[in-house]
């Protein structure tokens, strides 16, 4: 993540998606703000997602995004975009005690980082067509 290039963007992108899953494993976001653009609308859903959890006494168990496959890295004037299928497995125990488990599903992603001066931005990400 150090470096401006295509192996700092790749790191960018993994530790956001982990910040991301740490976010909605333990409900604290700030890791994900931190490293996320005010406007980024994954962000704004996962948040959600966090809000949702704490009103109905859900508890998350597992909550794992990853990359998972071949990527392909475009740089843009320090605009990187990350097109690769992720991949999301999540698990959850609700208020009643009941364990919910999800197979893990992978659609066709594009992750969209900043680089300015030397720091990382995540600004979205979008998925689509689950495979």
């Amino acid at each position: 993540m150090a470096n401006n290039d295509e192996e700092g963007a790749l790191a960018a992108a993994e530790y956001f998606l982990d910040a991301s899953a740490y976010a909605l494993l333990m409900g604290d976001e700030r890791l994900m703000k931190e490293f996320a653009a005010a406007h980024c609308t994954f962000c704004d859903t996962l948040l959600n997602e966090i809000e949702v959890d704490k009103q109905n006494g859900r508890t998350r168990t597992l909550v794992n995004f990853s990359i998972t496959g071949e990527t392909k890295v475009t740089d843009r004037d320090n605009a990187w975009i990350i097109e690769a299928p992720v991949t999301f497995q999540g698990a959850h125990q609700e208020s009643d005690g009941k364990n919910i488990s999800g197979k893990p599903q992978t659609w066709d992603g594009t992750l969209f980082l900043f680089n300015k001066n030397g720091n990382w931005s995540f600004d979205n990400l979008t998925l689509s067509n689950e495979q």
